[in-house]
């Protein structure tokens, strides 16, 4: 059995999960989330003809995790496991300011007032 090194890399809006596997393949590692909650890592690979490696890691998934937005991404023998955290209130109070201030105000040439773009409404 092969205990591989983690690191866990924790963000505003997500965290990630780092799983160093030298050596093994995409199509060696497989990544399940079960019913109960958990985070099932497990792969095996041959390293001689009569001798396989394996692993088995599970993680209890936190519960500010919005769970089907988990993904994985295999990249150059390191497993990235990104949980996205669920927005809260404030979060999404935030990226509505954001989206504010990044819409480009308009002036009406007629009013000379400031008009926003997303505006439907017609001025007469």
């Amino acid at each position: 059995n092969f205990d591989p090194i983690m690191d866990l890399l924790e963000e505003e809006e997500c965290d990630t999960l780092i799983i160093y596997l030298p050596g093994f393949k995409k199509e060696e590692i497989k990544v399940q989330l079960t019913n109960t909650g958990i985070l099932r890592i497990t792969g095996s690979r041959s390293f001689s003809p009569n001798q396989r490696t394996t692993f088995h890691k599970h993680f209890p998934i936190p519960k500010n995790c919005d769970t089907p937005k988990i993904s994985a991404k295999f990249v150059d023998g390191m497993l990235f496991v990104t949980l996205p955290k669920l927005q809260t209130d404030a979060a999404s109070e935030k990226s509505s300011e954001q989206e504010k201030i990044n819409k480009p105000e308009l002036r009406s040439e007629s009013s000379g007032q400031e008009k926003n773009p997303s505006d439907t409404t017609d001025e007469k």
